[in-house]
């Protein structure tokens, strides 16, 4: 916000504004991500295993499975992965597993 504000004052980067856009996100606060990543020699893999693409968010708000049976974002370089509880290390997480995992507790859930 405050960079919004001091870049509103300056005329050079003032016009790259759309105030009227920007009035409608006031006092509404904001989200903040972050990727965990390794950067290895052929590239990074990332770690973040959140909903990242509007498709995504929209998916699990709407009460839809997470992660995804198909990672539909390549670009992202996502590794689903977990920490090792025993290793403390990253493990590969099955995306598909996953879901059947998370389906599953949930049944159980819903039995107790």
């Amino acid at each position: 916000r405050q960079m919004c504000i001091r870049d509103s004052a300056n005329p050079a980067q003032s016009r790259f504004l759309v105030q009227e856009k920007l009035a409608r996100f006031r006092n509404f606060g904001g989200v903040r991500l972050e990727d965990v990543v390794v950067v290895t020699e052929d590239g990074i893999e990332n770690y973040t295993l959140c909903p990242r693409t509007v498709e995504e968010v929209e998916n699990v708000m709407a009460g839809g499975p997470w992660p995804p049976m198909e990672d539909k974002a390549p670009e992202l370089f996502r590794r689903w992965g977990t920490r090792d509880k025993r290793t403390g290390k990253m493990a590969d997480l099955c995306v598909g597993c996953a879901v059947q995992h998370a389906e599953s507790a949930s049944k159980k859930l819903k039995t107790k």
